[in-house]
């Protein structure tokens, strides 16, 4: 049933088309084009210098496949941002704030007890969804903001794989090979998700910048039009100078004042749970942390243990004392495209960076709070497959892990002692593998910092009195259905985090001690380009110049959030929203360890000859 929903709309989707140029919307005619097309690309991420075979792969199925004539595969690059802002001197629209009470009174009205009540949507709105609705409509006033788009198509290469000959079509089943030929440039690296949009302040406006780096098929019809297909997504892992191994250091220091009953109290793993309580003493501390890091760009390199000097030195206030420090390298995207727009340095820092909380507030142990770079990393063995494929059938994930806070202070941290004023403690901490690199793209720029987390206890005691807590729990363990729901805990000191930044550089996972890349940003930066076939040698390859123009956009049409997510369909029948190089890979390895098992069929062969001959 699935599969017969798909093909209906694939065989939908894919209308008869007007002759069009590459890479523009091909307009529909009234006549449906009974074919469904899957199809897949299998191809490595590209690097700088990069010569390789890749695979196509099309199915097509319908009456009307009989009319497929041509079939192309291309790749292309695009990128482009956009920027909503209050236009100067203008005022907006009063946002509606919502009341709990009054909607309680409003939905205890609607007869949700009705005995013939069907359904849960209800007959008439509520004052706030009518406010809210009449408030989004205003802000809708298109006078009241200015708007600002840009495009650049980066570079669009085709190479032909098939042609019909006669009356013939192309073969409708059918894996075709083509090679990909990188030249010497560094193009951007891509996040796992690659569309990066934030909202400003109170709804008052919106900054976002998106790529597309994708394969796609290009289907000639008889009657001279063309339909476009995609068939998968690709990734760029660009080269960087390798981090340069010297004894030149330089101290930073980074200043930590924080009071403690302004943040959310923080619960060490160790320790038990934190109770609540008010502090009667005087709690505002401040610490002085001076790290030796790499002089100059602050370069570190990605994947690799770095152990960093560190002094923390208590240079107001006695209320806190420090238990522990921990660093934490990462990258954030900033929209400077956008930024450049702003009335104000605030409004321009605003657009850029948005809320810096949700980075200097992630967990310092959690990994997944890290922006990575998309790479196809070593693909499992047939084993590991059929066996991460079981794990998966019985728990509903083969990815969860958890890793426990002992286990990330071996790694990443240092416990210190509280009731020093100042101590020297070596904090090792590694940057995680595959983290995005700094890089500067067209639109966006990824900026790289370590974070620095400082765990405090206060010294001071509480006016509340301590309660029997130990004793409330056994009492309490009584009154459950299963021993062990409550267990005991001893109460806990008080522990809160203080967050300093530091700006720094992260080589790309690849690196290298050639000259380095040409930017693609730099006029003189070359186009990759596809072939029917590997050439003999690379010196025979002729790469075009990357297109450098950034285009406005103009209109409603391309004036929008996203125009490059074109939607999903549930479906994996075939490659479309794949990452090209994880397939890749899996055919890499199957190749790998379908070679081991030739050998060792013809080492076992070759005992088994000689067993026979000695017995004879």
């Amino acid at each position: 049933m699935l599969g017969q929903a798909i093909a209906l709309l694939g065989t939908l989707a894919l209308a008869s088309a007007a002759p069009s140029a590459l890479g523009s919307p091909a307009a529909a005619t009234a006549t449906p084009f009974a074919c469904t097309l899957r199809s897949w690309v299998r191809a490595p991420d590209l690097t700088p210098g990069l010569l390789s075979t890749a695979d196509a792969r099309l199915l097509a199925n319908g009456s009307d496949c009989q009319d497929l004539v041509g079939w192309s595969v291309g790749l292309r690059f695009k990128e482009r941002a956009i920027v909503r802002l209050p236009a100067e001197g203008v005022e907006l629209p009063a946002k509606p704030e919502f009341n709990q009470t009054a909607m309680a009174e409003w939905f205890a009205k609607q007869g949700q007890s009705d005995i013939y009540r069907v359904g849960w949507h209800e007959e008439q709105k509520s004052p706030y969804e009518l406010e809210r609705e009449a408030y989004e409509l205003a802000m809708r006033n298109t006078s009241l903001w200015e708007v600002h788009g840009a495009e650049r198509q980066v570079f669009d290469q085709q190479v032909q794989l098939a042609v019909a000959k006669g009356e013939a079509s192309i073969p409708l089943r059918a894996v075709k090979s083509f090679a990909i030929a990188v030249p010497n440039v560094n193009l951007p690296p891509f996040l796992k998700d690659d569309f990066s949009q934030r909202s400003l302040s109170d709804e008052e406006g919106f900054a976002a910048s998106e790529f597309h780096f994708d394969y796609y098929f290009t289907l000639a019809l008889r009657n001279g039009s063309n339909i476009e297909v995609p068939a998968g997504r690709s990734a760029f892992v660009p080269l960087s100078a390798p981090a340069v191994e010297s004894t030149r250091t330089e101290r930073v220091t980074i200043l930590m004042d924080q009071k403690a009953d302004e943040k959310e109290r923080f619960m060490l793993f160790e320790e038990a749970r934190v109770e609540n309580g008010e502090c009667t003493a005087d709690n505002t501390t401040t610490f002085a942390i001076n790290i030796e890091v790499p002089s100059g760009e602050h370069v570190f390199e990605a994947g690799k243990e770095l152990f960093l000097p560190t002094n923390i030195r208590r240079v107001k206030g006695s209320a806190q004392g420090p238990t522990f420090i921990s660093f934490k390298a990462n990258t954030i995207p900033a929209e400077t495209w956008c930024s450049s727009f702003g009335h104000s340095d605030v409004e321009r820092k605003t657009i850029a960076l948005g809320d810096s909380s949700a980075y200097e507030n992630a967990s310092p142990w959690d990994q997944d709070a890290v922006q990575k770079i998309k790479m196809a990393g070593p693909a499992k063995t047939s084993q590991e497959e059929k066996e991460a494929a079981q794990q998966e059938s019985a728990t509903g994930s083969s990815d969860y892990y958890w890793s426990n806070e002992f286990e990330y202070r071996q790694a990443g941290g240092t416990k210190l002692n509280p009731l020093l004023e100042e101590q020297t403690v070596l904090v090792n901490f590694t940057t995680a593998h595959g983290l995005m690199p700094t890089f500067k793209t067209t639109f966006r720029s990824y900026l790289s910092f370590l974070q620095i987390t400082l765990h405090t206890t206060q010294n001071c005691t509480d006016s509340t009195p301590e309660l029997n807590e130990d004793k409330d729990i056994e009492d309490d363990n009584l009154w459950v259905s299963s021993y062990g729901a409550l267990s005991p805990s001893k109460r806990a000191e008080r522990s809160f985090k203080h967050l300093g930044n530091l700006s720094i550089s992260i080589t790309s996972p690849l690196t290298t001690t050639s000259p380095l890349p040409v930017h693609y940003t730099s006029p003189q930066a070359l186009s990759p380009v596809l072939l029917p076939s590997l050439p003999s040698s690379a010196e025979e390859i002729s790469f075009p110049l990357l297109n450098s123009t950034i285009r406005a956009e103009e209109g409603m049409d391309e004036l929008k959030q996203s125009r490059y997510r074109d939607g999903w369909l549930w479906t994996n029948e075939d490659g479309r929203y794949q990452h090209v190089g994880k397939v890749w890979a899996r055919k890499v390895q199957w190749e790998k360890e379908r070679e081991e098992g030739r050998r060792k069929a013809e080492r076992e062969r070759s005992g088994f000859v000689v067993q026979v001959k000695e017995s004879a």
